[in-house]
């Protein structure tokens, strides 16, 4: 995805690293020095969150999530 963006666009992505392993203050640390750049750390529930954000859409009624269509 990143040689995606530096060849398509002039703007510089972040790595992004979460999970509840992933948001671990050494395996943070460690990424940032294998990279040898700043990553940034969000939380280790986002996968929770996506989770209950598809569950709430499939619940309003939609049909079609990420060009997946909702089986239901």
């Amino acid at each position: 995805m990143e040689v995606l963006v530096k060849d398509w666009t002039s703007h510089k992505i972040k790595m992004v690293i979460s999970g509840s392993y992933g948001a671990t203050e050494e395996v943070h640390k460690e990424v940032e020095r294998l990279l040898g750049e700043e990553v940034e750390n969000i939380n280790g529930k986002g996968a929770v969150i996506g989770c209950a954000k598809i569950a709430h859409a499939i619940y309003k009624g939609e049909h079609n999530i990420l060009g997946i269509e909702v089986d239901r």
